[in-house]
């Protein structure tokens, strides 16, 4: 891994644009982060070699804290250049998906829409899986030779 997309799942509106200028971005030592209106990121893109685990580690993930967190970090490397992305809506409530369809960006609810039956065809499609394994398994251990007395 040279480049990283940290990509949130819950952002109707984020564009192809957006990620590719992100990932462009990657290759000219600039990171890229995209703040969502609740101080959180809804995306976070960097070369490797400005990845420090331990730092990240102490980021405050899944909080109001997290956009600070992080562009505290990168505005202390001095040689990393940053990009913000427009702030935007993350969809958490039933709230937040109606503020995204008021808004007329039917384009982005479509994609929403597509994401969510996506997850759900495939947790169906693994559950079916787990099912057949299962199945299959409790099958195979009751074969082998009959039982001799």
């Amino acid at each position: 891994m040279q480049q990283l997309i940290v990509i949130g799942s819950d952002c109707a509106t984020l564009s192809t644009q957006d990620l590719l200028q992100a990932a462009d971005n990657t290759t000219h030592n600039k990171v890229t982060i995209g703040a969502n209106l609740r101080g959180g990121i809804y995306l976070l893109a960097l070369h490797k070699k400005n990845y420090q685990r331990n730092h990240f580690l102490q980021f405050q993930w899944c909080s109001a804290a997290l956009h600070n967190d992080v562009m505290q970090y990168f505005a202390a490397l001095k040689f990393v250049t940053i990009q913000s992305l427009q702030v935007t809506t993350d969809v958490n409530t039933t709230a937040d998906l109606t503020q995204v369809v008021q808004q007329k960006n039917q384009y982005a609810f479509l994609q929403l829409l597509h994401f969510i039956l996506k997850v759900v065809t495939n947790y169906l499609s693994n559950l079916q899986h787990h099912k057949l394994t299962a199945v299959t398994a409790r099958v195979h251990a009751l074969r082998g030779p009959p039982y001799a007395s």
